[in-house]
């Protein structure tokens, strides 16, 4: 699998997991439940925001490969891993930021308001997705010697 094949399994992926938390998002909007709701909503404006992640993350690739003469050139696909493993870790990173105010917002308003203590519990689960997900892709990238066409990442 090459570098840019690598980017767009990652999209797809990113894109089917947002379409996951879109329905079941939904589907906790349903109850009268406030903590459900909450949990719901969540899940629903994260899915919008990776769902919009991953087509633009596609797209953008997609249109830097077709503007090069050879995208599949060694310094090409080395210089693409190296971007992609650098984003990936910078998400990583805030993906603990999230799970961390998640965490927070949930255990400050756990008694007094169920729909905050949904809510913190939604960017909890988001966020600990988020991060073995990046993670994985990351290490992926960096500890594998794959090669893409001869290109170490």
């Amino acid at each position: 699998m090459n570098i840019w094949q690598f980017q767009s399994v990652l999209t797809r992926r990113l894109l089917i997991w947002s379409i996951f938390s879109m329905v079941i998002g939904g589907l906790l909007q349903i109850p009268r439940d406030r903590f459900a709701r909450g949990v719901g909503q969540q899940f629903t404006a994260w899915g919008l925001i990776d769902a919009l992640i991953a087509i633009i993350g596609q797209r953008a690739s997609q249109k830097r490969r077709a503007q090069l003469v050879d995208p599949l050139a060694n310094k090409v696909t080395a210089r693409e891993a190296r971007n992609l493993s650098k984003l990936l870790w910078i998400n990583t990173g805030l993906d603990t930021g999230y799970v961390a105010g998640g965490a927070a917002l949930a255990f400050t308003k756990r008694k007094s308001n169920s729909a905050w203590y949904g809510h913190g519990i939604g960017v909890i689960i988001q966020g600990v997705f988020l991060f073995f997900f990046d993670l994985l892709h990351a290490l992926r990238l960096q500890n594998k010697t794959q090669s893409y066409n001869g290109a170490k990442v």
